[in-house]
């Protein structure tokens, strides 16, 4: 009976692993882990017909530690691998952007683009030369980031003869050089040329989405997802849209989509847990958040992120280790600073808290938020002349819409300025504030929390 049982949870062990490589697309999985399931049938025959004796025994054990290293071997490779046969793909297909946040695409391969001027036998073998030649050289000047001169070749290689890779590598440098207008004009051009041509409708929303004209772009991402659905791109570029007009479960979904085809792309995980903390399911968000650690290690938002949820839920000694790793791999994070610091108030460490409020305003002198939890640090501690100093700096930079809290701490100024005697003090703002705080951009498309 227990012989039955330990090899029905292994047939359930490999039909997982199974389903698995096809979610994930991890072909490698199919034929080891069938060999699996061949070997747990075998095993389940030869007992249900006594017919087990030590030597099949040991023979079939061997296959399935056979098996088992497999996997293990095949998991290593495909989770660990910096390098994805998906990714070489793509890089013969495309030009690189220079920007992960860069989604419209230059196509690199020429053998797609000789084909696509192979179609046109009727024209003069002449114009499909020099139009291929051009395109060759425009390719090469993207990649020497001679924009401009790259933009002039494509136009002459679609002037010498049009094809639809011309005019979505126009599209692309376009959109490189900001002229999102004129980007849609071309795109579209491809798009009618070719109406299969899902990088031509993928540029499209990319250019509408420029445009913040986001219903348009929702279209023609959905148009593009339509024609090439196992494209992973599309459908996060559908995701980051509906999140900006606010139809955030829908947006969940299409990260899922793209998270289905492509498990490792940490953005995903990274912007469906942001929509997962806006819609109040934290313990979801925080799943996704340990995903994107896991796959990006060093990627101090998703550290950040998981500090604000683990806050939420009042496990502040574990929100404290995620702030502290956060600011370990980006120590300009003001924010992570701040928040880590109201973390260690709530726990009584106001020394410390205080540490972390003036490591903020040295970062942003004009980060309004941490001068005030730094006041009401310094004031529980009694240093209230270092308070009505961090009072004072709140009062000066706070927007004029935070009326309660504006209102609360000019009373407790004037009762610090009348109990202790305190003199007025004069301001100094630094002008360089603002610049740093330029410089303290979150790395995110999506509002903090």
């Amino acid at each position: 009976m227990y012989f039955i049982i330990i090899n029905g949870l292994l047939a359930v062990f490999f039909l997982f692993l199974i389903f698995v490589g096809i979610k994930l697309k991890f072909w490698a999985y199919l034929p080891i882990n069938m060999v699996g399931i061949i070997v747990v049938s075998t095993c389940l025959y030869l007992d249900l017909n006594n017919l087990l004796n030590p030597t099949n025994i040991l023979l079939l054990f061997a296959v399935l530690i056979v098996v088992f290293i497999s996997d293990i071997i095949f998991t290593f490779r495909d989770f660990k691998e910096d390098i994805t046969e998906e990714e070489v793909k793509r890089h013969k297909r495309y030009l690189p952007t220079g920007s992960a946040n860069d989604h419209y695409k230059l196509i690199r391969d020429e053998k797609l683009i000789k084909s696509e001027l192979d179609q046109h036998q009727t024209a003069p073998i002449q114009e499909r030369i020099q139009a291929l030649e051009i395109f060759k050289q425009g390719n090469e000047a993207f990649d020497n980031k001679q924009y401009k001169e790259a933009l002039e070749k494509y136009d002459r290689s679609t002037t010498w003869k049009e094809t639809s890779i011309g005019y979505l590598n126009q599209s692309g440098v376009l959109m490189k050089l900001g002229q999102y207008d004129d980007a849609l004009v071309v795109a579209q051009k491809a798009a009618e040329m070719q109406p299969a041509f899902y990088e031509a409708y993928l540029n499209m929303g990319v250019a509408l989405e420029k445009l913040k004209k986001f219903d348009d772009a929702l279209s023609r991402y959905r148009t593009a997802a339509s024609i090439s659905p196992d494209e992973y791109e599309i459908w996060y570029c559908c995701a980051s849209v509906l999140y900006k007009i606010n139809r955030t479960e829908e947006a969940i979904e299409a990260y899922d989509k793209s998270i289905q085809i492509n498990g490792r792309l940490y953005e995903s995980w990274f912007y469906k847990g942001v929509c997962l903390q806006k819609v109040g399911k934290d313990a979801e968000a925080l799943h996704c958040f340990k995903q994107v650690i896991k796959l990006h290690p060093t990627y101090s938002q998703a550290y950040y992120r998981s500090g604000n949820v683990l806050s939420k839920l009042e496990r502040n000694s574990e929100a404290i280790q995620m702030y502290e790793k956060s600011i370990k791999n980006n120590s300009e994070f003001v924010t992570a600073w701040n928040n880590l610091g109201l973390v260690l108030t709530k726990t009584g460490r106001l020394k410390d808290a205080i540490r972390c409020y003036e490591r903020a305003v040295k970062i942003n002198p004009d980060y309004y938020d941490s001068w005030l939890n730094m006041g009401l640090a310094q004031d529980n501690l009694g240093q209230h002349k270092k308070a009505y100093i961090s009072y004072t700096h709140f009062l000066e930079l706070a927007p004029s819409d935070m009326e309660k809290r504006i209102a609360i701490t000019r009373k407790r100024v004037e009762e610090l300025k009348t109990k202790y005697k305190i003199k007025k003090v004069k301001i100094q703002r630094k002008t360089a504030g603002h610049q740093k705080d330029k410089k303290q951009k979150i790395e995110s498309q999506f509002s903090e929390t």
